[in-house]
């Protein structure tokens, strides 16, 4: 083989080295970004299952007080890693809240609770 054979076959080897380990590592870091998206999405639904949980068995709810039900939820503990917005929506009348994972992407998740839905109006 000749020299300039030789350099030419390492340099195409050291390309295709170089672009295969930034695949890897691209892959890598999508499969962090993945698990981390995961995490909070479960850190969404626990909070989303305790707060339900939470106006439920609140003693001072009453099917019409609205703004007792979000003075809970602001005022119920958080996972740091999640924020949560809880809006009074009038059409239909209940509580709009909003889970995201205090990125600039926006809200992850959203649900409308309303004091029917809840359980909290009696029957007639």
């Amino acid at each position: 083989m000749q020299l300039v054979e030789l350099m030419v076959a390492s340099l195409i080897w050291t390309g295709a080295l170089a672009a295969s380990l930034q695949l890897s590592a691209r892959g890598t870091s999508q499969q962090k970004l993945n698990h981390q998206h995961a995490e909070v999405l479960e850190q969404i639904e626990s909070d989303r299952l305790q707060l339900k949980a939470l106006w439920r068995r609140h003693p001072a709810v009453t099917c019409s007080d609205l703004t007792a039900l979000r003075l809970i939820a602001i005022n119920s503990p958080i996972a740091p890693q999640i924020r949560r917005v809880v809006e009074i929506s009038n059409q239909p009348n209940g509580l709009l809240v909003l889970w995201s994972d205090g990125t600039s992407r926006g809200a992850v998740r959203q649900q409308l609770f309303t004091p029917e839905g809840l359980g909290l109006c009696p029957l007639e």
